[in-house]
Parts: C-alpha cells; structure tokens; sequence
C-alpha cells in the first residue's frame, strides 16, 4: 500500500480498513493496525469534516487532527518489529569452519592412550614369541632322534609362526578390530571415515607398510611406534597413512 505522491507522514484513513478508523502514514507507507478515531464533540456550527484519505494522484495536504493523537512508538530507526527473533546458531554450537586443535579430528572413539597400546602389543607379541620358543624346543627334540622329524618339527614352527601372524594381526585384527592384546586392554582398530574394523586386507596392508618403511630407514619403526605419544590424535605415522585410529573399544 505505498503512496509516491508525497503525502506528509501522519494519520489517516486508509482505504479498505473500516469506517471510524485511521492509520499511521509514514510517507510511503501504512504502518500498524487501524486505531479507532477518538470521539469528540464538534462545535455546534460547524459540522464534523469527512476522513480524510491520502491522495492517490495529487499532492493533497491533509487536514490537520487534533485528536489523532501521536503515533504508536515502533521503536528505533532499524530496530525490528516487536517479536522478532533473528535466526542464529544454537546455543553451545561452534560457529562454521571453526575446528578444535585440542581434540581428535575424527569421530570414531577415544583415542586409545600410548601405555595400553604397548601393553596389547606385549600380550600379541608374546604370545608369538611363545610360539616360537615351543617350536624351537620341539625342534630340537626332533633333531636329536632323527633328521626327518627335525625337519618336520622346523616346518610345524615355521607354519605356527606365520599361521598366528596371519590370523590374529590380519584375520582377527581385521574383521572384529582387536588382536588378542587389543581385546585384553579393551582397545580396538577401525577406519577414520567409518568406525568400523578395517578388514583383513587392509590391516595386513598396515603392517607390511610399516614393515616395508621399517627396511628402508630403520629409525622409522622407533618413530611410528613412539609417535602417539606426542600427537593430538594419539595415531601412529603409518596409522595417519592408512587412516585408521586405535581408539577404546
């Protein structure tokens, strides 16, 4: 209902609203709710003059009201309008693109402290030096009553060694997330963009990977295996390679 003839701010009839009633006129547009006209006695001469309404062509001075009264306060010049609520985060929320160095930059669990992971891997690794002892002894047992059964009894350490490898570091490790020593220190190997165990395939790509840059500089395995201790995500080198996390299960 905007009006560019000019017409001065002020109230007055605005067409369509009932009759007896008036509005604010800011100059360009009608402001608020129409508002009764307050009853008043007219001079007994002079008779009541007609509403006046703003000009719709021609420039019209309005006349002057008395009895209009002043204009309801709507507030400061760009304050908004009584109930408004301007949109916004929620409360607590961090604003956008704001990132939190303290803290994990995945969502897959608490990050498995560096003291439990040494002690799981002990629990792993002693299990295959267990195995490897018992081989050994029955090695020697085998060779001393015959070549033949020495032989057989290296080939059953050899296949007991590699068979426990394979199934509790890839097989184990792979589809449920945690070794032996990983499930007896309650910690667990997953994928950074899921949660979830990594698979067999890929939790032997972890370890050859570390054995490959292990061979080629041998300073590499101490790093990787002491890393955790200073990083923000407690991860190994080849772990943030594979992006993978040791977390608690």
């Amino acid at each position: 209902m905007t009006n560019t003839g000019g017409t001065p701010a002020g109230w007055y009839y605005a067409p369509g609203d009932p009759e007896g009633t008036q509005r604010y006129w800011d100059g360009a547009q009608w402001i608020g709710d129409p508002q009764v006209v307050p009853q008043q006695p007219a001079p007994a001469a002079t008779p009541d003059p007609a509403p006046v309404s703003p000009p719709t062509g021609e420039y019209q001075a309005p006349a002057p009201d008395s009895g209009a009264g002043a204009p309801p306060n709507f507030g400061a010049p760009g304050a908004p309008p009584p109930g408004y609520q301007q949109a916004g985060p929620a409360y607590g929320a961090a604003p956008q693109g704001y990132q939190n160095y303290g803290a994990p930059a995945t969502n897959v669990g608490t990050p498995a402290e560096w003291g439990t992971r040494a002690v799981a891997w002990l629990i792993d690794w002693g299990i295959g030096v267990g195995i490897s002892i018992a081989g050994l002894i029955l090695f020697a047992i085998g060779a001393a009553i015959a070549d033949v059964l020495g032989i057989l009894m290296l080939l059953v350490w050899i296949g007991a060694s590699i068979a426990y490898g394979i199934w509790n570091f890839c097989v184990r490790q792979g589809s449920t997330g945690q070794t032996i020593g990983k499930e007896k220190q309650g910690i667990k190997l997953v994928k950074d963009d899921t949660g979830q165990p990594v698979g067999a395939g890929m939790a032997f790509v972890r370890y050859l990977l570390a054995a490959v840059l292990g061979g080629l500089c041998g300073i590499y395995t101490l790093l990787d295996y002491l890393w955790p201790l200073w990083d923000v995500e407690k991860k190994r080198l080849t772990d943030k390679m594979v992006t993978m996390s040791v977390v608690v299960a």
